[in-house]
């Protein structure tokens, strides 16, 4: 039982970063003026250029309306 609410737990995480992934991805979409795939792309380069966590960087993203500058 403890393993299935591990488990519950981890997918309603993933199901959350998800959800804020998308939303910055559709924040850089308006954004920028791109599409969805190419603001995915961004988000995720930006992601390995700052060595940070997609989702901490998509709540950032979500937060400022914008990328963060290089750190």
């Amino acid at each position: 039982l403890d393993e299935a609410d591990t488990e519950a737990a981890n997918l309603k995480r993933a199901l959350e970063h998800s959800r804020d992934i998308g939303a910055a991805v559709g924040v850089l979409m308006a954004f920028h003026k791109v599409p969805q795939d190419e603001a995915f792309e961004l988000l995720r380069r930006t992601s390995q250029d700052q060595n940070r966590k997609l989702y901490a960087l998509a709540r950032e993203v979500i937060a400022t309306g914008e990328l963060p500058s290089r750190r």
